[in-house]
């Protein structure tokens, strides 16, 4: 449940969770908790499609390695990468990216990979950065198709992007 004031500014209370505190802006609304934040973009309705969410993206994503994984801390990448469709309708991603797992960090590196949407306007996506292994991601297309809000996804993972 949420209240939004004329001046745009609100909270809100999910069900078994804690409060927040909320800003509308023209595109979205950006939402604060005392332990973490977060927005959101206004879904339009893009065609949803392979062929319908084409074109160059900025990426990035930042999170955290949890108890488990290869290694702990933090991890964060950056990057271009561009989304066509070959003869057969399947997604294709060519691009490059760099970053940092903890303490290592690596230049630019091209990458390729593979995208799906669905009709719903949810979607997954896999890129290989060269040497490194899979990335596996889901998303959600917004803003007309001009942006993807994507969450990579392991076992022991989730690091929040925007494309």
């Amino acid at each position: 449940m949420y209240t939004v004031a004329s001046n745009c500014t609100g909270t809100g209370t999910p069900v078994g969770g804690s409060p927040f505190s909320i800003v509308v802006t023209s595109k979205g609304f950006l939402a604060v908790h005392p332990f973490a934040e977060g927005f959101a973009v206004k879904q339009a309705p893009p065609t949803c499609t392979n062929v319908g969410v084409t074109g160059s993206f900025g990426f990035e994503t930042t999170g955290l390695f949890l108890a488990g994984a290869r290694t702990t801390g933090w991890v964060a990448f950056i990057g271009e990468l561009k989304l066509t469709v070959n003869p057969s309708g399947e997604g294709v991603i060519r691009g490059h990216i760099a970053g940092a797992e903890d303490s290592t960090t690596f230049a630019e590196e091209p990458v390729t990979g593979s995208y799906t949407v669905g009709t719903d306007c949810w979607g997954t996506a896999t890129i290989t950065p060269k040497g490194l292994s899979e990335m596996h991601f889901s998303f959600v297309v917004v803003g007309c198709g001009k942006e993807l809000l994507a969450v990579r996804r392991t076992r022991t993972r989730l690091s929040a992007a925007l494309w």
